[in-house]
């Protein structure tokens, strides 16, 4: 490296190092006071700490559980297994107590995301619980107001409204305050039956089913106050059974070992509930069974009723709730209503997943952790899974599959019983017309192993998981027809026999197993920049979320080969990051993904905005400034800067120019002129040659439009970027004596330029003539000149199209 090249560096890095102190000085001297600033809290021993609070207060949010799990809510943790265990469930409705000792009031949780609150709780060291360190906070600060008051609508008219007394709640053993300092939320909850409410002047009463309340977070920082709300309603405590009508008898098949008794409630999911047959409305009772509220509030069990008379009086009721929903029974056997046949959706899980589903709770599992996700567009070779509502025929499967598999016993039922159907046919829609519709063969699928039936007797659920790459699949005389891309199929299930049939259909879609890169383009898949520890490529895929996807970067000679694994994320989407610092500039680089053995693509290095800015000719009365964009439209500017500045633009210097810095600098220089907005593309702007001082130098900046406006908007917007350490700019050599390049053929003109002419082919199409390294001053071309005149030809055959 020269001495004048050196000198200068040396001076770049000390007016870099200036610029970051200067800025680390603004910043200590900062009068501002943003949000999140300290703020005094008071503690227990009445000393002052300082906690950190968030001004803003995020939305509150609405929970429920059952009232027996009231107690169990005792930790961040316990909460967060409570939601992926679906008895802490999001809802403004939550069912009200009853005076039956088996009927607790369920539990409404209140979400409140106030870091500075968790921390003052914490900080109640002295007191006995969390619910005792909430309440204290709250009467002693000035900061926090928590209040729960009963909306006007709901209010008896000439009454006042029903208002939260906390500390008799606590007293009352109605409260629990759960705080997570991870994430800076408290979980308050209340038991209803327990929860004590102002009403007037009185107290000692609780809230009741019809009435709203309203639950308020106030904080006050200062001068600043922020609060938050959310809405809740008490209902009544009710459950009601499936086809009874209005008022009328239940209907049930009696004398069977499984008496299938489904219906709905009020009452929070994960409630267990003991179902009850009794001889009268006071007898003793018959025959009970459990079942367990899921999600939709609905439940569905077995009650063993052999031996029973199917002309005996029974009622049904359950020993949660009141007498009064309790329903008479009739038989149905020589009136049968059509049992349950509800398909509830189509849900795909990467087919490496297929063994993992070996249980209902496999599933949830599934559900949770993001591998099991409900669509009806599934991959071909990925797993295909139906969820269909059928509370008799998943019982009768427990009941009746001895040491055999819930599969196989599934499979012998609807191969001999005529009152269960499963089957899986091609759409007709999708069908060729001269050729037949395929058509599942369920033996022959099982046989293979590529079935999977899970039976939930909770829920009254079966789950049918189907591996689309081994499924077996009639097709006339064949049944080793894989699914393929572009053929929908119906999945049917029916169950019962003649009028008293009830069947529910589904649609699926088996799509390609495909992937697309961002960027990818005709002449190959287009990636910001190559030499980098992380070259990113990115794109979608049809593959179900969770599946891992390996993608090959190698070399059409072999020697240059990389494999970078990762996941497909939740909309289908993936992203790698390939080191491609130390493979030759001429490569021809390829990429593949194991996942999708058909896919191939070519790598092709074209960075996303600025890519270059370079003198194309300085004359006497002009300076002539070419850029090149990609995918955003900007504005070149000539800059009067201080001397040294020119190392900016330097990508030799080590990689220190950052955005905050950069945009600070650049707003101190003299602004010359300015292009209007250049849209993407290569274009060659000519300015009127500037008069500068002899201690500064002029250079050229390129702004991308980040407003859309048409007019150059820095500073704030329309900011100049850095790529590889250095501003993505150029220095024009304004001392040297000046050159023109006119009597050496067409000059370069692209598209959009403003002034030159254009090389005109035969054909009557215009070219862009790449310049030589001889008529730049500034960075040469090279390689890179090569690809950007590739990149204008394709522009101007697109905008000619």
């Amino acid at each position: 490296m020269s001495l004048e090249r050196t000198t200068h560096l040396f001076v770049g890095v000390l007016l870099a190092l200036t610029l970051f102190s200067a800025s680390a000085v603004t910043a200590a001297g900062a009068p501002t006071q943003p949000a999140g600033q300290t703020t005094n809290v008071t503690a227990a021993n009445g000393t002052t700490t300082d906690s950190t609070m968030n001004e803003t207060v995020g939305n509150l949010t609405v929970w429920t559980a059952p009232g027996d799990d009231f107690g169990n809510l005792t930790s961040p943790a316990a909460v967060e297994m409570a939601k992926r265990e679906d008895w802490l469930v999001r809802t403004r409705t939550v069912a009200e107590g009853d005076t039956l000792p088996s009927a607790p009031g369920d539990a409404v949780v209140f979400g409140l995301p106030a870091p500075g609150l968790v921390e003052a709780v914490g900080a109640m060291n002295e007191s006995e619980s969390d619910a005792a360190a909430f309440v204290e906070v709250l009467t002693r600060s000035d900061t926090y107001d928590f209040r729960m008051e009963q909306t006007p609508d709901s209010t008896t008219p000439e009454m006042a409204p029903k208002e939260l007394n906390l500390s008799a709640t606590l007293a009352a053993d109605g409260l629990r305050v759960v705080p997570d300092q991870q994430n800076g939320t408290l979980s308050v909850v209340f038991r209803t039956d327990r929860t004590v409410v102002d009403y007037g002047g009185d107290r000692d009463f609780s809230p009741s089913d019809g009435e709203d309340y309203r639950v308020n977070l106030t904080v006050t920082d200062g001068n600043v106050t922020t609060s938050s709300s959310v809405e809740w309603e008490l209902v009544e405590r009710s459950i009601d059974f499936d086809d009874h009508g209005s008022e009328g008898p239940v209907p049930v098949r009696l004398g069977q070992r499984c008496t299938v008794v489904s219906g709905e409630t009020a009452v929070a999911p994960g409630t267990e509930i003991q179902l009850r047959l009794r001889s009268n409305e006071t007898g003793p009772v018959r025959a009970t069974a459990w079942t367990t509220v899921d999600t939709a509030r609905q439940f569905a069990t077995c009650v063993d009723t052999t031996g029973f008379d199917r002309n005996a009086t029974l009622f049904l009721g359950a020993a949660e709730f009141d007498p009064d929903y309790d329903h008479p029974v009739v038989d149905r056997q020589f009136q049968p209503a059509a049992l349950s046949a509800d398909i509830r959706g189509v849900w795909t899980a990467p087919t490496e997943r297929f063994g993992d589903l070996t249980s209902p709770a496999a599933v949830q599992t599934g559900r949770r952790d993001g591998w099991l996700t409900r669509n009806r567009s599934v991959a071909v070779n990925d797993t295909v899974m139906v969820a269909i509502n059928a509370p008799d025929l998943a019982t009768r499967i427990e009941l009746t599959r001895g040491n055999d598999s819930a599969t196989e016993t599934f499979v012998r039922l609807v191969n001999r019983s005529s009152a269960y159907h499963f089957g899986m046919e091609q759409t007709e829609d999708t069908t060729l017309t001269e050729y037949d519709e395929k058509e599942l063969n369920l033996s022959e699928t099982f046989a293979k192993g590529a079935i999977r039936v899970l039976p939930d007797q909770r829920n009254g659920t079966l789950y049918v998981a189907l591996r689309t790459d081994t499924v077996a699949i009639r097709y006339g005389s064949r049944t080793d027809q894989p699914t393929a891309g572009g053929e929908d199929y119906h999945v049917n299930y029916t169950v019962g026999t003649g009028s008293n049939a009830n069947t529910s259909t589904v649609r699926w879609s088996a799509v390609e197993r495909r992937v697309t890169f961002d960027d990818e383009q005709s002449h190959g898949i287009v990636v910001d920049d190559l030499g980098q520890e992380c070259t990113r490529l990115s794109g979608t895929t049809t593959a179900a979320p969770t599946t891992t996807l390996r993608v090959t970067l190698r070399s059409q000679d072999g020697v240059v080969q990389r494999t970078n694994r990762t996941a497909v994320d939740q909309s289908r989407r993936f992203a790698v990051c390939a080191d491609t610092t130390d493979i030759p500039a001429d490569a021809v680089l390829s990429l593949s993904v194991d996942s999708v053995p058909d896919f191939r693509g070519v790598l092709v290095e074209n960075r996303t905005g600025p890519l270059l800015v370079s003198v194309e000719k300085v004359t006497d009365d002009r300076v002539g400034i070419t850029s090149a964009s990609r995918n955003t439209s900007g504005f070149v500017v000539l800059y009067a800067a201080p001397e040294d500045a020119w190392a900016l633009t330097d990508p030799s210097r080590p990689p220190d120019c950052t955005p905050t810095e950069i945009d600070r600098t650049v707003a101190n220089w003299t602004r010359l002129a300015e292009s209007y907005d250049l849209s993407p593309g290569y274009y060659t702007e000519y300015f009127d040659r500037p008069t500068i001082e002899d201690d500064q130098v002029l250079i050229a900046v390129v702004h991308p439009n980040e407003d859309g406006e048409f007019d150059l908007d820095f500073p704030p917007n329309d900011r100049p970027v850095c790529h590889d350490g250095a501003l993505v700019g150029t220095a024009v050599n304004h001392s040297t004596p000046p050159f023109a390049n006119d009597s050496k053929g067409p000059t370069r003109t692209t598209l959009g330029s403003t002034t030159g002419s254009t090389d005109t082919t035969e054909t009557g199409q215009s070219t862009a003539t790449a310049p030589t390294t001889s008529q730049v001053d500034g960075p040469g071309f090279g390689a890179l000149g090569t690809v950007l005149a590739v990149f204008t030809v394709v522009l101007i055959a697109r905008r000619r199209n």
